[in-house]
């Protein structure tokens, strides 16, 4: 397991009468994923980050560049025999109109440092972030209020952007964070 930048997995053990594996979590190309205790509860919560979601065009999608893909942070608990999003962990209040203000003032700035890229690497990553705490549809408006006026694209970035957050293995614990049906 290796390679320039791939490829993670940790294999979970069950200590007690009989000794046995209970699962391997893939971590793709996050080499800092780890067990944590996190708030009271004794239970350890696997924490890693998302690389399948942006995987479209080898993990490089909308950008060449590999050291800060767009990707979001996720936490795994032991629910019912398998490793799932801990929904309850990951969830967070929606944010306010003023740190949406601020969310596209910081999109907007970097869309006008980086002429080079159609669109910044930053606003998947906000919007990731938001999807993955379960504000999808604080999400869909940064983006929708992001975009500069008259730019082409706008709908096949978005569908592009939708169909590669589909494809996460966590994709059933997401729509259940957001409320989606």
């Amino acid at each position: 397991m290796g390679g320039a930048h791939c490829c993670f997995s940790v294999d979970v053990y069950e200590i007690g009468d009989n000794f046995r594996k209970i699962a391997t979590l893939d971590a793709l190309d996050y080499d800092r994923a780890h067990f944590e205790k996190i708030g009271t509860d004794k239970r350890l919560v696997f924490v890693m980050y998302d690389f399948t979601t942006f995987s479209g065009f080898g993990r490089y999608w909308c950008d060449r560049d590999f050291v800060t893909p767009p990707t979001s942070r996720i936490m795994l608990r032991y629910i019912n025999g398998k490793y799932r999003l801990d929904v309850d962990l990951m969830r967070k209040s929606a944010p306010t109109s003023k740190e949406i203000a601020g969310m596209i003032a910081e999109v907007q700035s970097k869309w006008q440092e980086d002429c080079s890229t159609p669109i910044p690497k930053r606003l998947w990553s906000m919007m990731l972030d938001l999807a993955y705490s379960g504000n999808v549809e604080s999400a869909w408006q940064v983006f929708d209020r992001v975009w500069k006026p008259g730019a082409f694209g706008k709908e096949e970035a978005l569908k592009a952007f939708r169909s590669k957050l589909e494809k996460s293995p966590y994709w059933e614990e997401i729509k259940l964070l957001n409320r989606i049906h």
